[in-house]
Order: structure tokens, then C-alpha cells, then sequence
């Protein structure tokens, strides 16, 4: 379904602890990897996107965050793990119905704003 997206929630220390976000992971994981940790094989993809690449500043060192998103031709239900939930673009952004970083925020404003032009 259109305008829904596969989020996590931050484990460990940290200053987004317990946030919800993107799927992130290092720029060195394939992928393939990725994508088979969500049981999610590349039929079921129906496109690929590279997003704007940016840079995230904290006070003490700066993250590099470059988005890929990921069209799948249906939601896939094998996420069986609470700190994994599909939800809406306007939940996550508009009723704020779960905490993310203005980080998170930014990469989902860009798929909005993708999906209009």
C-alpha cells in the first residue's frame, strides 16, 4: 500500500534510544543482506531509489545518512518482531503517533516530497 513504510525501533545507548526510524544500517552491509533479513527476495521489489544523500550533525561528531528507499509490489507480513512496524507516512509524520529523530524526519519529508513531484 502506498504511502506506508517499514520502521524500527533504536535499541541500545545512545541519544535516539527507544525513537523509531528508518531501517539503518552500515554502508558496507549489502543490499541483498538487507533486504534477506526481512525475508524480502528481489521479486518482490517493484523499485529502487537512491535518495539525497546529508549530512546530520550532533554536538560531538556527524552522520553521513544516505537514503535508499525501497518500493515493494506488497507489504510483506513476516516481521514478526515488535521493534519492527509497518505504518503510514502520515502517521509517522503529521500525528506524530511515534517518536522519531528530526534525522528520521528529514529522509521520510524527502520520500514525501519524491512521491509529488
Amino acid at each position: 500500500r502506498q504511502g506506508r513504510v517499514l520502521i524500527e525501533k533504536r535499541e541500545g545507548g545512545g541519544v535516539w534510544q527507544g525513537l523509531w526510524g528508518a531501517i539503518q544500517r552500515s554502508t558496507e552491509t549489502p543490499p541483498k543482506e538487507i533486504l534477506s533479513e526481512f525475508e524480502i527476495s528481489p521479486k518482490d521489489i517493484m523499485s529502487l531509489e537512491f535518495g539525497k544523500s546529508f549530512r546530520h550533525t550532533f554536538s560531538h561528531y556527524h552522520l553521513d545518512i544516505e537514503p535508499i528507499f525501497v518500493s515493494l509490489k506488497q507489504e510483506i507480513h513476516s516481521t514478526n518482531s515488535r521493534s519492527i512496524v509497518w505504518t503510514s507516512l502520515q502517521n509517522l509524520l503529521n500525528k506524530q503517533e511515534l517518536g522519531i529523530s528530526k534525522a528520521d524526519q528529514v529522509v521520510f519529508e524527502s520520500l514525501v516530497s519524491s512521491t509529488k513531484q
